[in-house]
């Protein structure tokens, strides 16, 4: 794992305030991998399910100060997925899905299947649905089971966590920028080209095949998990001879009648092809999660190494024209190294109502002084819970970004001076 003079003080700071809360805090999260792709021996027919998430998000746009790109709208300020506004409605997701045992083999191997529709990241490379999940798990009698397919693989709990289940609207930075992977086929900066993503943002999912175990030891509940993928996202095959390896380990307990606790420890190796060369990418986590009467809290902190990804160039939308025969280019830095966490408290209010905050950092190209740049943003979340299976959020995002080891007047600095704070409402209807 990487550890700097930087990661140190980060972490002293969140495992503070952790341990102010733990003292009264008991996990919000549950056993994921288990959850999302296995069924329960009393289910007895094949299920049709999924959820819808209509959103608007709305932020200031401003304008790139400086460099090639000045004048044009920042990126970071834009709605994705095609950035070509800084506010507006989408249908953010809207999936559907089919899960059950096979037929003639119920409490041997079941099957999970789901499709998207919406207008994201997954489907703008293909003008149209996409499956996400198709998975097969088999149950051995020893306890173990494997699951074979496109699923989501063990790691963090922000990505293996359900979308539907989220309560805030955007991903914290350290997710979106360094596990929400994009693949492309370049390094990026190439004259003419924006080096757009060769497929579907990855969804924290991959083709493979995973054995994981789930069992008992001193009234505690562990999970084991090992994966081995193509390492090339969804829909679409392995693009290398390298494979990805997943591991994963959590435990949970009880303390008391409403206390629960989860604690959980991933890694993940590969390699990346750009620009016809191999790189290495390697990521690794840690976190903690706690629930207790109407408080939940988690902390997950998370280490890149390897290929990590580094926003557009001059901070313009991809594609962008500079005028003169240059283009706003996706950019990757193939050896480079990347951390980050956050901190996520939330309390019931009332029966149908919760408030979170959270609170993320991240800190993108850490071994050069000109690649170095922190994200922070601090998320209040207003959830209400209309009836059992709609909810509606309301986000506001307090938004940062900056060069630290570089001067204030400097080009960085000054185009990312230009971040601004995000509203967001969405609607959440799950069936």
């Amino acid at each position: 794992m990487i550890m700097t003079v930087s990661t140190t003080n980060n972490l002293k700071f969140f495992i503070l305030m952790w341990m102010a809360w733990g003292f009264a805090l008991k996990a919000w999260s549950a056993n994921w991998i288990e959850l999302q792709g296995s069924e329960n021996p009393a289910v007895e027919t094949i299920r049709l399910y999924g959820f819808v998430q209509p959103t608007w998000i709305s932020s200031a746009s401003g304008e790139l100060p400086v460099g090639p790109f000045a004048g044009k709208k920042p990126v970071f300020n834009s709605v994705g997925p095609d950035f070509k506004s800084s506010s507006g409605f989408q249908l953010m997701r809207a999936r559907l899905g089919a899960r059950g045992w096979v037929h003639g083999a119920k409490g041997r191997a079941n099957f999970n299947l789901l499709t998207e529709w919406g207008d994201n990241a997954i489907t703008s490379s293909h003008h149209g649905p996409i499956v996400v999940d198709a998975s097969l798990t088999l149950h051995r009698d020893s306890g173990w089971k494997i699951r074979i397919g496109q699923f989501k693989y063990p790691g963090s709990e922000e990505g293996m966590l359900p979308i539907f289940k989220h309560p805030f609207i955007s991903y914290t930075n350290v997710t979106s920028q360094l596990l929400l992977e994009r693949f492309f086929d370049e390094v990026g900066a190439t004259a003419g080209s924006e080096n757009a993503a060769n497929g579907p943002i990855g969804a924290f999912r991959d083709q493979g095949i995973e054995v994981f175990y789930n069992f008992e030891r001193m009234r505690k509940k562990h999970t084991a998990a090992i994966m081995v993928g193509n390492g090339n996202g969804i829909g679409r095959g392995d693009n290398n001879n390298d494979k990805d390896l997943y591991l994963f380990w959590a435990s949970e307990g009880n303390r008391g009648e409403d206390a629960k606790w989860k604690w959980s420890l991933w890694s993940q190796w590969g390699h990346r092809s750009l620009s016809q060369t191999h790189y290495e990418r390697r990521r690794s986590g840690v976190g903690v999660f706690l629930e207790k009467d109407r408080w939940l809290t988690g902390w997950e902190w998370i280490w890149g190494r390897g290929v990590i990804f580094d926003g557009t160039d001059g901070g313009a939308r991809p594609g962008e024209s500079d005028g003169v025969g240059g283009v706003a280019s996706n950019n990757v830095l193939p050896e480079e190294e990347a951390q980050g966490g956050y901190l996520s408290i939330g309390y019931s209010i009332e029966q149908n109502w919760r408030g979170f905050f959270r609170y993320d950092i991240y800190e993108r190209g850490l071994l050069l002084d000109s690649n170095f740049k922190r994200f922070q943003t601090l998320a209040l979340s207003l959830e209400h819970l209309y009836s059992q299976n709609v909810r509606l959020v309301l986000n506001y995002e307090f938004r940062k970004a900056e060069a630290p080891r570089l001067a204030n007047t400097h080009a960085a600095n000054r185009i990312l001076s230009e971040m601004k704070d995000r509203l967001s409402l969405q609607s959440v209807v799950y069936f």
